[in-house]
């Protein structure tokens, strides 16, 4: 519970610094009117930006339980849904807070490509994550009791594909006993040893 806990407030800090990071560039760059600078600022700006997506890369991962991973989902979507909605130019005003142009489509498609990335990274560590469980799955099935791989097709399938990659070559005692325990055990399919 304390390791949920702890991830939740990892992801709430990545996805609060980058939202933050994009509103200091935002503020920085277009509160006015378009004026970009690349100076120090801006830079360190984005590479802060960029720390925090990289933080929720190294998050989504280690997301396995469902409290962390429900939590992590609704910031994504939060953040991907914010995006979509700054996607709009901004509209050119009169008075005091005139704006005689918009922010350029490039900037605010930027803007949109980094907050979808929080999500895509979600995305990716749940299929890293099922991927995994997967490969595990089927290693817990395919391993003998010793702990050597079974192979799934019988014995004799493997000489005559031994024999036709190398003649000469015999399988030794250890491997028809590593086939004869995975046969025997509950992780077989039966005689191997036909």
């Amino acid at each position: 519970m304390t390791r949920a806990i702890l991830l939740i407030l990892a992801w709430l800090m990545a996805a609060a610094g980058l939202y933050a990071g994009l509103v200091a560039l935002e503020f920085y760059w277009n509160v006015w009117d378009w004026q970009p600078n690349l100076d120090l600022i801006a830079w360190g700006l984005m590479s802060a930006t960029f720390a925090f997506v990289l933080a929720m890369r190294l998050l989504a991962p280690a997301s396995r339980d469902r409290m962390s991973q429900f939590v992590s989902l609704v910031l994504c979507v939060a953040l991907l849904v914010l995006g979509c909605y700054v996607l709009a130019p901004e509209p050119l005003t009169q008075g005091l807070f005139a704006r005689e142009r918009s922010s350029p489509f490039w900037y605010r498609f930027g803007r949109l490509v980094v907050l979808a990335l929080p999500t895509v990274v979600w995305v990716r560590g749940l299929v890293v994550r099922r991927a995994h469980a997967a490969r595990a799955a089927a290693s817990a099935d395919t391993l003998s009791p010793l702990g050597f791989p079974c192979p799934t097709a019988p014995l004799s399938f493997h000489l005559k594909n031994n024999q036709t990659q190398n003649p000469h070559a015999a399988h030794s005692a250890a491997v028809r006993l590593q086939m004869w325990i995975c046969s025997t055990s509950r992780y077989g399919q039966g005689s191997h040893l036909d």
